[in-house]
């Protein structure tokens, strides 16, 4: 055990330069940690260090661990540092066509560009009405009272800012075709049919979730009862073999819905003594579906539309119905197109925040995939991991050179969902401590939900709260998997405020980067946080 402890220890200094000795009381904490029941049968890794570079805590620091949601911290910092806090995906408005004597002789182009706020259910984002609004202006100020045609969500990407001709331009970009939602290749199938397995595209809406209401039968062993909330999707088609369980067996439907067909089945059981709730499903028809809402309020607000809503399917042709594949005519070119006007989502480090906050995966991987985008080699998610592996390889490490990615992490996807993402304790500090010398610092830590807040509900509540209010970290759990990674500011207000300041100011080096992971864990949930919390409340009281 000596031996292997002393082989560990040796891959953590490769990857940052020990200085200084573990506190006592950090000592003893993490000595209760490991030998708690909690973590008997555990993985456990742990790296604590201040930006000054003096390790106050090393176990298992450079061993590979399965990192959940944390991920998204490498994901939001990565594109923050890349794109700029102020980065905002766009979505554009054009028509086919003429327009005469205020009627749309032509079809009305709804194209997105990667925007995951689009008829968001957070605050703060882009909801519908709002943005319906907004498109509807534009159509007012072209002087369009009615449309001869139809609606369509279009989600043919095209590389570059100038994809639409403006009605005098002469230069047209090439029109690429959407590389879709399909998943990350390690995804489980039982996630998928749940909005946290929900893939985002080049156009999205409510975050490409149908919420449907489910409640337990009469008696154990009859159907359980299902209802769409939102959005209503009449194109689908439902069925259900999920019956009411027996009392204490919870939740235990399943959802799935193929990729290319309008069919939802709800599988397993629900409990008769669970009250009635929300499931947040998934909608594989998110274009289709924001372009009947759109149409839905055109006609709703004195815009008569003739030819209803349509969707471009994935071989570029105008599809009506969602249960034919390919059944209408051959999408307008989108170079031939003129651009009514563009709108624009809320700021990079808004959607961050909230991606962070409330460890939302599909924000994170439309994050993700604005990295692949923008750097020209395509928004699929293969692609946009290599632009960010690029990404993470030219950042300065702390401990010298660059930040090494190649045989040290292992990234399968954005958020975290996949169980073959690897990362260790220590690059997490590596990172962390290289993101504190960027100019998108200020926001980044910010980003981070602090004890009490978002994921951290509930927390170190046995901390004070001038201890929780220095906290900023990003939890994530799976099944067995509980993570913990971020920073901690000096117990001084002067010290910590200073962090604040202006782009430019030298972080204080007293700010303490911690990453704790658990693998493999069976221990309840409760157990597993009365341990942590013990652990980071005594590295906070330093």
């Amino acid at each position: 055990m000596k031996r292997l402890a002393a082989v560990l220890f040796t891959v953590a200094l490769f990857f940052a330069p020990v200085r200084g000795a573990t506190p006592a009381a950090l000592r003893q904490a993490l000595d209760r940690f490991t030998s708690s029941k909690a973590l008997e049968g555990a993985s456990v890794g742990f790296a604590a260090v201040t930006l000054g570079g003096d390790t106050l805590a090393l176990l298992n620091g450079g061993t590979r661990m399965v990192p959940a949601s944390n991920v998204k911290v490498i994901t939001c910092g990565a594109a923050l540092r890349t794109l700029g806090t102020d980065y905002r995906f766009k979505t554009e408005l054009a028509y086919s066509g003429r327009i005469a004597d205020g009627i749309l002789h032509g079809d009305l182009y709804i194209i997105g560009g990667g925007d995951p706020t689009t008829g968001s259910k957070y605050e703060g984002l882009s909801p519908a009405d709002s943005l319906f609004a907004l498109w509807k202006g534009m159509l007012d100020k072209a002087g369009i009272r009615a449309i001869d045609g139809t609606v369509i969500g279009d989600t043919r990407e095209r590389n570059g800012s100038a994809a639409i001709a403006a009605p005098d331009s002469s230069v047209f970009a090439p029109a690429l075709s959407d590389e879709g939602r399909v998943a990350p290749r390690d995804w489980g199938a039982e996630d998928m049919g749940f909005y946290y397995g929900a893939v985002p595209g080049a156009l999205n809406f409510f975050g490409n979730a149908l919420n449907i209401s489910v409640a337990p039968g009469e008696a154990v062993g009859t159907p359980v009862k299902c209802r769409v909330d939102y959005p209503e999707a009449p194109w689908m088609v439902f069925s259900s073999s999920a019956v009411t369980g027996q009392r204490g067996t919870g939740d235990r439907l399943r959802y799935d819905a193929p990729a290319e067909a309008p069919f939802g089945r709800f599988s397993g059981s629900y409990a008769i003594d669970r009250s009635e709730r929300i499931e947040e499903c998934v909608n594989r028809f998110p274009e289709y579906t924001l372009a009947w809402y759109f149409h839905n309020y055109l006609q709703n607000n004195g815009i008569r539309v003739s030819n209803a809503f349509a969707e471009v399917s994935p071989s570029g042709r105008v599809r009506r119905d969602p249960l034919v594949y390919d059944d209408g005519e051959a999408a307008v070119e989108v170079s031939t197109l003129t651009l009514l006007g563009e709108t624009f989502s809320p700021q990079l480090s808004d959607i961050a925040a909230i991606a962070l906050q409330k460890s939302d995966n599909f924000l994170t991987e439309a994050i993700l995939k604005a990295l692949g985008r923008e750097s020209g080699s395509g928004s699929s998610t293969d692609s946009s991991l290599v632009a960010l592996r690029k990404i993470l390889s030219g950042i300065d490490s702390p401990s010298g050179g660059k930040l090494p990615t190649d045989h040290v992490i292992q990234l399968r996807d954005g958020s975290g969902l996949s169980r073959t993402n690897y990362v260790s304790p220590v690059w997490y500090t590596d990172f962390l401590r290289a993101m504190a010398y960027e100019p998108c610092f200020n926001t980044y830590w910010a980003c981070f939900p602090r004890p009490g807040e978002g994921t951290l509900i509930g927390r170190m509540q046995n901390a004070g709260f001038n201890v929780r209010r220095r906290v900023y970290m990003k939890s994530g759990s799976m099944n067995g998997i509980r993570c913990f990674t971020g920073y901690i500011f000096p117990e001084s207000w002067s010290a910590y405020k200073a962090a604040a300041q202006a782009p430019g100011t030298e972080p204080d080096s007293k700010i303490i980067v911690f990453s704790l992971m658990i693998n493999n864990a069976s221990s309840t949930q409760s157990e597993l946080c009365a341990a942590t919390d013990s652990l980071l409340i005594t590295l906070a009281t330093l």
